[in-house]
């Protein structure tokens, strides 16, 4: 298991705690310098038979080159085994070399396999004669040489083909695919007659619950010795949308990967509630899926009257009533109706009459407008707008003060207090845009931050703020040693993705990121050791970023560098995600809050990491290793190259035999992830077992592993 990484987070900086390096990989001078049998080879301790590992040329001693991973003069060692020079049964050619496959029909070269068969996916799998080697050999005179098949016959159009079908690209008869519709239809005598497929990678089994693959959607039955998955319709399964019901009027369903799925129609409504269109003059009616709002029913003009002085509000011969908009161009029922296109007037509606007035007053009617979250008074010719700072007008962003002025500001609501409250925009640029003064911003003010000057703007997510900035936190120094502290927007702290972004010598070292609670942030920074990311190390200091981790993967220490893609990595390594964890320390005694992130670390291939929850959903060569998430909070497993030859169940007698690298004792199995019975081997079956501790604070998660 990992031993992790954890860093004490003290401001905006880290100071590590180093891992120990492995003693195979400890610095020498001679042999009398490394422990028990180990030999020191290069400036390495290593086991007598061991070459320098390494990743890149600058990893090796001067003169050597980084060779298939091992420091070499460059001469390549004759090999073992070859395709025309296989190992024999019971080994498979690994890179040269024959290694022991467990009794297990790995393999990895044709060679590996027994005549007529071909090694496919890490098994040895029946090859098929060609059916063609070409154009003579077929009847059509048609041979696919890549494929070893014979093409359908020339055509010009479908009656020229026996099936009716011609391909005018190629201008030959296509060949259907092989189908099935019942078992003896298929070589393997397993056919999915949901999907028309022979089944040719069916599991071994016993009994009916062992071929259990949690789909509801399939029947699971043991035949023959092996599992057969049949896809079947019934209640939310189907074959084809026929056999799907909708929940409702304005549902639609579909059958998508044999499920049925329920789909919204767009515009449609199942009952009146849904049409309400905010006008008390009309009615609202669902009539067959669809909404429609005509005049409520009237007798006299009198029964329309909908008390706004900007509609003719009549009952026509239809008995329905028409409420129509004058045509006075300063009736309004919102600013919004109002604008004399000229910049130096406000434009607001009072009692539905727009009103365009000047920065001068006389009475306090010039000063009135349609937010009820504003007092507005006429000082010395001047209006004078005050802010309403009760509960009602309290906002968070611009959002919240839809119709009460549409802005969110600051204001001062004690001598020593501060608020966000809603009221009328003095400037027209939002949050997050920069600015130079005051007045260009909507809340009437440029905050001046050390990294820049933004337009001040209460935030809850960063969908609130504009351009490059993002949602954080501006502290307000009340004096007395008071603050105020509110949600908005901020500029992000300067970052890197990887050494690459760092200019100079400068290197992407960790960091806390300021407006990110709990998370780290890359900044560049100068370098602290000498090795490269990625380089074998024995301590952090070795190391440009100062972090020296264990790659249990590999079994070999190496310096941590930041990535967000492979891309940020040098050349020969990868970016992988929750190989490293950084710690937060909560400022309480206890270590069980702590809270940790983990960014991308550039590492050695690995294998594909794709997601999975068993071997059987990683490719032929992989397992799945229980990875946790960024946050160490819960399980994320990830394919990953596997270790030994034994999978997930099988009997073992110490951890190198297995694919986890892990043999559980007493029982003598490997231990492995699993999602049904059918992963397992041997006797075992896939179990839940609660007490799984997926890091060192002692979490436990609930898996599933093939057990006895």
């Amino acid at each position: 298991m990992r031993k992790i990484l954890i860093l004490i987070l003290l401001t905006a900086f880290l100071a590590a705690c180093g891992t120990e390096g492995s003693p195979e990989w400890g610095p020498c001078t001679t042999s009398g310098d490394c422990s028990g049998s180990l030999v020191c080879k290069e400036g390495v301790c290593l086991n007598p038979e061991q070459q320098v590992s390494c990743l890149v040329d600058a990893q090796c001693p001067a003169g050597l080159s980084c060779l298939d991973g091992v420091c070499s003069d460059g001469t390549e060692p004759i090999p073992e085994c070859s395709d025309s020079n296989p190992c024999g049964k019971g080994f498979s050619c690994v890179k040269g070399n024959c290694v022991d496959n467990g009794g297990t029909d790995l393999c990895s070269v044709d060679g590996d396999c027994q005549e007529g068969e071909a090694c496919k996916n890490g098994e040895c799998v029946e090859s098929a004669e060609p059916e063609c080697e070409a154009d003579e050999e077929c009847e059509s005179a048609n041979c696919d040489i890549d494929a070893g098949v014979c093409l359908g016959a020339a055509c010009e159009e479908d009656g020229d083909c026996p099936d009716g079908t011609c391909n005018l690209e190629t201008s030959t008869c296509t060949i259907p695919e092989p189908g099935c519709i019942a078992d003896e239809d298929c070589d393997s005598g397993l056919c999915d007659t949901g999907t028309g497929e022979c089944i040719e990678d069916a599991v071994d089994c016993g009994q009916d619950e062992e071929c259990n693959d949690e789909d509801p959607c399939t029947a699971d039955t043991c035949q023959e010795g092996k599992c057969k998955n049949v896809h079947i319709a019934g209640e939310g399964c189907c074959l084809t949308a026929d056999d799907c019901v909708a929940a409702g009027p304005c549902e639609e369903v579909a059958c998508t990967d044999f499920a049925c799925v329920q789909q919204p129609i767009a515009d449609c409504c199942a009952e009146a509630s849904e049409c309400d269109d905010g006008n008390p003059m009309t009615k609202d009616l669902c009539q067959e899926g669809l909404c429609t709002n005509p005049g409520i029913d009237c007798v006299f003009d009198a029964d329309c009257d909908d008390a706004n002085p900007c509609t003719i509000d009549t009952c026509p011969g239809t008995h329905e009533c028409a409420n129509t908009k004058t045509a006075d161009p300063l009736c309004c029922s919102s600013d919004a109706d109002c604008h004399d296109d000229d910049p130096e007037t406000k434009d607001v509606c009072i009692n539905f009459q727009c009103y365009f007035k000047s920065e001068n007053c006389v009475q306090d009617i010039d000063c009135v407008d349609s937010n009820p979250c504003t007092t507005e008074k006429c000082v010395q010719g001047s209006c004078l707008i005050d802010v309403i700072t009760e509960p009602q007008c309290a906002c968070k962003t611009d959002g919240d003060c839809i119709g009460k002025g549409n802005t969110c500001v600051l204001e001062q609501v004690g001598p020593t207090s501060l608020g966000l409250y809603c009221s009328e925009p003095v400037g027209s640029k939002l949050a997050g845009e920069n600015c130079a003064e005051d007045s260009e911003c909507r809340s009437g003010l440029c905050a001046k931050l050390n990294d820049g000057e933004i337009c001040f703007g209460g935030c809850k997510s960063d969908m609130d703020c504009k351009g490059s900035t993002a949602c954080g936190v501006i502290s307000f120094d009340l004096g007395g040693g008071k603050t105020f502290a509110a949600d908005a927007c901020v500029i992000p702290a300067p970052g890197c993705t990887g050494d690459s972004s760092c200019a100079g010598s400068t290197v992407c070292l960790p960091g806390q990121n300021p407006d990110v609670p709990n998370s780290i942030i890359g900044f560049c920074g100068p370098a602290i050791g000498s090795k490269t990311g990625g380089s074998i190390c024995s301590g952090d200091l070795d190391c440009q970023t100062g972090t020296c981790f264990e790659l249990f993967e590999k079994n070999i220490d190496i310096c941590w560098s930041k990535c967000s893609t492979d891309a940020d990595c040098l050349p020969g390594l990868y970016c992988y995600a929750n190989l490293i964890y950084f710690g937060f320390d909560q400022d309480t005694p206890s270590e069980a809050d702590d809270k940790f992130d983990s960014p991308g670390t550039c590492a050695p291939f690995l294998g594909s990491f794709q997601s999975c929850w068993a071997d059987s959903a990683c490719p032929g060569n992989e397992f799945c290793f229980w990875y946790s998430n960024k946050t160490w909070t819960a399980l994320e497993p990830r394919c990953i190259s596997i270790k030994g030859n034994i999978g997930a169940g099988g009997n073992c007698s110490s951890d190198a035999q297995c694919k986890s690298n892990v043999c559980l004792t007493p029982a003598g199995i490997c231990m492995g992830l699993c999602k049904a019975s059918g992963d397992c081997s041997g006797i075992t079956t896939c179990q839940p077992y609660d007490q799984f501790e997926f890091n060192p604070l002692g979490d436990l998660a609930t898996v599933y592993l093939c057990l006895p």
